[in-house]
Order: C-alpha cells, then structure tokens, then sequence
C-alpha cells in the first residue's frame, strides 16, 4: 500500500482555490482504494487555522467556512501521531532553519 505524506499546504489546495489546485486535485483523482494518505496530527489544526485567515481576511462567510470544515472531516487523512518524533523534527528544524512545523513533516516522512 502505498503511503504519501501531504502536508497542510496540499490539503488546503483541496479545499481553497489556489494557484496548485488544478494539480492537487488531479493528485486526489489518482488515488485508490491501495493508496494511503498520512498526516501529522497537526495538520488539520493548521488547514482550520487557514480556513479562519479566509473569514478573517478574505471574506468568506462562517458558512462557507463550515462548509470547508466537513470537506476536511471527510478527507481520508491517516492522522500520525508525533509525539514520538518531536525529537527529529526539533533536530531537523534547527540543522536546517526550518519551522518545526514544516520539519514535523520531514521527520515523518523519515520515519
């Protein structure tokens, strides 16, 4: 079974137009029944973070950011736990400047 590691900025592309939805999507419609999307438990707190930036910014209504909340609960995300990689990602991030966030995804992706 194949497993691809999608963070937040991918998900969001589902959700929310942007300049890489076409390719995401088209990325999603590839998927089967065998594939396996993973994330890191964070990842959804950070796509609910950026759909609050949309009501907050650009003017999408609470309805619509609603909306966009049950599109997210339906994704089928294998949510990663990272607790146990907290350590990697703290290394990566400060052996590359990275955000702990975006190493969080490396070291799961390493893991």
């Amino acid at each position: 079974m194949p497993h691809y590691i999608v963070d937040a900025s991918v998900v969001i592309e589902y959700l929310i137009t942007g300049p890489y939805t076409q390719p995401v999507k088209e990325f999603f419609e590839t998927l089967t029944d065998q594939d396996e999307l993973v994330v890191p438990e964070f990842c959804l707190l950070e796509c609910t973070n950026v759909i609050w930036k949309q009501v907050r910014f650009n003017s999408i209504s609470r309805s619509d950011a609603k909306d966009l909340l049950g599109v997210l609960r339906a994704l089928i995300l294998r949510r990663a736990p990272m607790k146990l990689l907290l350590d990697r990602a703290l290394d990566i991030a400060l052996n590359n400047t990275l955000s702990v966030y975006d190493s969080g995804y490396l070291a799961l992706a390493l893991h």
